[in-house]
């Protein structure tokens, strides 16, 4: 899934196991505005322990 995060409407998580509300654009909003700023933003994702996003 970490290749989808960053488009635009995209939730990862599975729809009942959602705890949170969102639009799914947030992601898609931070990249965008870091690589207009010339930066990148990546993921790193461990099974079972999490991701981490970072710029």
């Amino acid at each position: 899934m970490q290749s989808r995060i960053f488009d635009t409407f995209t939730q990862v998580d599975q729809v009942y196991r959602r705890k949170a509300e969102g639009s799914g654009i947030g992601l898609d909003l931070v990249k965008s505005f870091v690589e207009m700023h010339g930066g990148k933003v990546v993921v790193e994702s461990s099974y079972g322990k999490g991701s981490i996003l970072y710029s």
